[in-house]
């Protein structure tokens, strides 16, 4: 003879060092369990006590969290010599899957120019003094080249005026 009672069952987990259970799997097996005979295949009969605890470790039961849970991404990273076609590809792959489409040069920019993160701070460090070293290289040689003297030589002038033909070619 068996009794059937309207008691909730009530189950405690503990975990072992070595062994993790979630608290998502706990509840959702009471919550299949308790409702495997009232609700069909694959359907969830949320009670109020599967709810509240539901509601208590902040897991969202309804389909669409359920939905969400169940949903496995996958990340593709795509490296390869340059112009061989990596952008193309992955824009692409990112239309036909609708997914999201992340470029490292997109990121880094990001990083550079709105980071206060350590990382983004010394790459505009890095930036700043690359900067200032290719503006003070610019300055050197519009010097050096502002020392050379436009216009004829002492030789050529005197070859012109002397008519003698001889040409003299500019350095």
């Amino acid at each position: 003879m068996s009794v059937i009672s309207n008691q909730p069952e009530i189950s405690i987990a503990t975990t072992q060092p070595e062994q993790e259970v979630k608290n998502e799997d706990i509840v959702e097996e009471n919550v299949k369990r308790e409702s495997s005979s009232a609700a069909g295949v694959g359907e969830l009969e949320i009670t109020p006590v599967s709810a509240a605890i539901a509601r208590h470790l902040g897991i969202d039961l309804t389909p669409e969290g359920k939905a969400a849970r169940n949903r496995r991404g996958i990340a593709l990273i795509i490296h390869g010599a340059p112009l061989s076609g990596k952008t193309g590809t992955a824009v692409a792959l990112a239309k036909h899957y609708e997914a999201a489409l992340l470029t490292l040069d997109g990121i880094v920019c990001d990083a550079i120019a709105n980071g206060n993160t350590p990382a983004g701070l010394r790459a505009r460090e890095l930036c700043l003094e690359a900067a200032k070293k290719k503006a003070e290289e610019l300055k050197e040689s519009e010097i050096v080249e502002g020392d050379k003297k436009i216009g004829l030589s002492v030789e050529q002038v005197t070859a012109h005026t002397q008519g003698t033909g001889e040409s003299y070619s500019q350095e």
